[in-house]
């Protein structure tokens, strides 16, 4: 009987050892689960201007700008397969300006705020429209006639914007666009783009920057600058 009662208890210490091992190996280790976001190396620091000059659409990557620093991430919705994501179907909405011209926006997910007035009042004079929130810039602004070359020169020659591709809008006028950071009214630095618009009778900037994503700003962003380079 002595046996038994050394035998039994070690039965039972092996059975419940050998059930944990292998609850555990079915049960996989929820903390190491890969990130849906990951840096390419996140100990190296980004060159967010290096990071916007060499941005392509399409290619699974997308940049993130927080207002001080860069990441580069992998981005699955950085895809034209994917119907529902950033290059789906939105709710336009239409903010009438002062101005003289409609700017059509899609509403997303990222700059909804942009229409909510009551919280983030507009600037709209005959000069000018802007709405500024924590994490997007929209602005329309009626520059002085004849100062297009010379405004273009001010944005070529540096401080923090570079020329862009304008096909990407599919404009085939005398209009340039530049990406980059831009500051906003309240002097935060936003990514995002400058839109100079050679009008008939005056030059516009179209200025639309955030916080975020770079590629959903951009998206965002050009969908505003097509609907609004139709009034031109």
């Amino acid at each position: 009987m002595g046996i038994y009662k050394f035998l039994i208890p070690l039965i039972i210490c092996i059975s419940l050892t050998a059930c944990g091992i292998s609850d555990d190996a079915r049960r996989p280790d929820e903390t190491k689960r890969p990130a849906e976001t990951v840096s390419e190396n996140e100990n190296d620091p980004v060159d967010v201007f290096q990071a916007i000059a060499e941005d392509k659409e399409f290619d699974g990557k997308s940049l993130i700008w927080d207002g001080e620093k860069a990441q580069i991430v992998d981005d699955e919705l950085d895809s034209r397969d994917v119907l529902d994501g950033r290059y789906g179907e939105f709710e336009l909405v239409t903010l009438e300006t002062r101005i003289g011209f409609d700017l059509v926006l899609p509403k997303t997910s990222h700059n909804s705020d942009l229409f909510m007035s009551s919280e983030y009042p507009p600037v709209d004079t005959d000069d000018e429209f802007s709405i500024e929130t924590q994490d997007r810039f929209l602005s329309l602004k009626k520059e002085g006639a004849g100062t297009f070359d010379q405004k273009a020169a001010e944005l070529s020659s540096g401080g923090g914007l570079m020329e862009s591709d304008s096909s990407a809008i599919k404009s085939e006028t005398g209009h340039k666009l530049f990406t980059g950071i831009i500051k906003t009214t309240s002097g935060e630095n936003m990514a995002g783009f400058l839109l100079l618009i050679n009008g008939e009778d005056s030059v516009y900037t179209f200025r639309y920057a955030g916080l975020g994503n770079y590629s959903d700003i951009r998206v965002e962003a050009f969908s505003a600058i097509r609907r609004l380079l139709n009034q031109f």
